[in-house]
Formats: structure tokens, C-alpha cells, sequence
């Protein structure tokens, strides 16, 4: 045969190289595809879409965060701000306070003055003479307290009988009426080594009970804790107030406390000494002003009395 015959048929000797074009062999094997992109499944896509939503609200979290974190500040110095003004304020008060007292001293020179005063912003405070006096009806505080503090220990009653009548009826003329015999007759129910262990336990530093003698800042101490309750049982603390809001000798201190105010104290006299204590309060804001004098025998009470209001309406000024 030549080498090259129109008959002869070339495509039965040449190799297979595609299926594509036959379709013979396309139906015996399958086609080769090309790898397609798989798509993504529904599960997929939703946690996709939820970590999106995550680190969106941790964005918006932490923007809403330090926003709150920047306004918080804000008030804090603010705060400080008018913290720092106030404490100002009532340094410069208490500066004018402390003349106004030393001048008082100077232009009463005959007079020994005594003053103690307790407030929350600057504590205890005395000013002019820090001895003891002889204290007078202000030791009926003492008794008064000692024995409501024993009702409260259930070891006594308000309602027992002492010398004829209730416990309560004696404190109450002996601290609205400064009923002596009253305070003598339960002196005596509390005894005086219970009088004198009860004042060392409520922080009284001067106190003795055989003289009745202590300094002003002793019976500051005792109405602070009455006042802010750490001193009796709210009934009792309560019971203690009303007999103090109308305690008599209101011609001395009570006079120099403004409409509006409340005013619960107690007066002494003994010889030429002549004290009145009180806490002084108004709104949310109280203080105790304890006020002993002795005019060593001028018993000029009516210039005392200018001189105690005096004093009174000074620290109003500052401390209210």
C-alpha cells in the first residue's frame, strides 16, 4: 500500500486523545468537569451573620462603655469639684466662729466660758476654757441615759415602781421639769459605781459622779451619740428627745435658735454656774453646741443669757 491512500482511514490509528468529541466514547465514560466553588450552607451563613452581630455590640459596648466611663469621671470631678468649694466654705466659717468666741472671751473676762461643739463635718471641738465644772442638772443627762440604757438590757423597766411611782414619770419631771428628787431616787435605782462605769463606756473623759463635775466636751459627747443613734435604742433614743424638746429654763439658749429649727436640750444651775446643751437641728443638718459659764458670784443672768445666745447664733453660722 502507499504511503498515503485517500481510502485508507487516518482517525482509526490515531490515539484517543478527548472524549469530547466523540460522542461514541462520551457515552461510555463521563466528562472531566472543572472543580466548581462550593456554595456556602445555610448554618454557615447564620453563624457568620451572628459573629458579625457579636463584634458589632462589642463595639458598640465598649463605645457605650468608655462613653459612661468619660461621663462618670466627669461627675466624680465635679463632685470633687464642689466637695473641695463646701469643705472650703465651712473651713472659712469655722475660722470666723473661732475669732467671734475668742472675742466674746476677751470682752467678758470675768466669766470663765466653756464651749464644746460636735458636728459630722468637723468632730468634737472645744473652744475657751477645757476644764471640768461643776455640771449641774446637766448630769441629769447622764442618769437619764444610764437608766434607759439598762431598759434596753432588760435589766430594769420604765414601768416599774420606784418610791411610788413609774421609772418613766421620774425621768420625765427630771429631765422636763429638773426634778431634783427625782434624779436622786434613781441615782440611786442605777447606783454611782454604774453611773460612773456607764460614762467611761459611752467615752466620757472627766466624768465623776461622787461631784457631778465634768467638762463641756463630756456632755457633747454623750448628745452626739443620742443624736446619731449610737447611744440607746431608737424607742428610747426617741422617748429621751421629746422630754428634751420640752425641758424648761428656755430663757438661755433656746431664744438664739431660728424658726424652723428644732431644738432639744437641757439647762444647769448650781451657785453662779450656768450651762445649757442642746442639739440644734435643721433639714438633715444638725449639731451639738454644749455651752458651761461661771461668773465666780456676779449672777448677772440676764447678761449671761445675751452672752449664751450670742454664742448660739455664732455657731449656727457656722456649723448649720
Amino acid at each position: 500500500m502507499s504511503r498515503y491512500s485517500p481510502q485508507y482511514n487516518y482517525s482509526r490509528s490515531l490515539p484517543v486523545r478527548s472524549s469530547v468529541k466523540r460522542s461514541g466514547d462520551a457515552r461510555r465514560r463521563p466528562l472531566r468537569s472543572e472543580p466548581q466553588p462550593v456554595g456556602k450552607s445555610p448554618q454557615l451563613l447564620q453563624w457568620t451573620r451572628l459573629r458579625l452581630l457579636l463584634i458589632g455590640l462589642i463595639v458598640v459596648g465598649l463605645g457605650v462603655h468608655i462613653g459612661w466611663t468619660k461621663h462618670v469621671s466627669a461627675q466624680a470631678v465635679v463632685a470633687q469639684q464642689a466637695q473641695a468649694a463646701a469643705s472650703a466654705v465651712a473651713a472659712k466659717k469655722l475660722a470666723i466662729f473661732k475669732s467671734q468666741t475668742a472675742a466674746l472671751q476677751a470682752a467678758n473676762p470675768l466669766i470663765d466660758v466653756s464651749i464644746a461643739v460636735s458636728s459630722q463635718s468637723f468632730g468634737l471641738q472645744r473652744f475657751g476654757d477645757t476644764g471640768s465644772y461643776s455640771a449641774a442638772s446637766i448630769g441629769k443627762l447622764i442618769t437619764a441615759a444610764a437608766y434607759l440604757h439598762l431598759v434596753d438590757e432588760r435589766k430594769v423597766s420604765l414601768e416599774q415602781s420606784i418610791n411610788g411611782k413609774t421609772a418613766r414619770y421620774w425621768i420625765n419631771v427630771m429631765l422636763v421639769n429638773s426634778d431634783d428628787e427625782a434624779w436622786q431616787l434613781l441615782n440611786a435605782q442605777v447606783t454611782h459605781q454604774a453611773l460612773s462605769a456607764y460614762g467611761v463606756s459611752i467615752g466620757l473623759t472627766h466624768y465623776d459622779v461622787s461631784t457631778d463635775s465634768f467638762p463641756a466636751a463630756d456632755a457633747a459627747i454623750l448628745l452626739q451619740k443620742l443624736q446619731n443613734g449610737s447611744l440607746l435604742s431608737i424607742v428610747n433614743q426617741k422617748l429621751m428627745l421629746n422630754w428634751l424638746a420640752r425641758a424648761n429654763y428656755r430663757a438661755y439658749l433656746v431664744p438664739a435658735v431660728p424658726s424652723g429649727s428644732q431644738v432639744f436640750h437641757k439647762a444647769g444651775f448650781d451657785g453662779d454656774n450656768l450651762h445649757d446643751a442642746a442639739i440644734i437641728k435643721k433639714g438633715d443638718n444638725s449639731f451639738v453646741l454644749v455651752i458651761f459659764t461661771n461668773g465666780h458670784g456676779n449672777y448677772d443672768w440676764d447678761g449671761r443669757a445675751r452672752l449664751i445666745q450670742e454664742i448660739t447664733r455664732d455657731a449656727e453660722a457656722a456649723y448649720l
